[in-house]
């Protein structure tokens, strides 16, 4: 199910998920054009992710869709 969600730039971000040491809370844009929120949600079944949260009416870069899309 990964491989088909992560290409070369997603890798970073997959081995630092596994690298975490820590609970991590992932934050996911429902609006964001470039990265599904199949992917986030996949990143989100990790064993470090304590919490997913879809973030709605927001896309990629929250502090600025909260701007655009109000």
């Amino acid at each position: 199910m990964f491989e088909k969600l992560l290409d070369e730039g997603d890798m970073l971000i997959w081995f630092c998920i596994l690298a975490m040491k820590c609970p991590v809370l992932i934050g996911w844009g429902d609006r964001d054009p470039w990265e599904p929120i199949e992917l986030g949600r996949a990143y989100g079944a990790y064993s470090c992710v304590e919490e997913f949260v879809v973030l709605p009416n927001v896309g990629h870069c929250p502090q600025v869709s909260l701007i655009i899309f109000k």
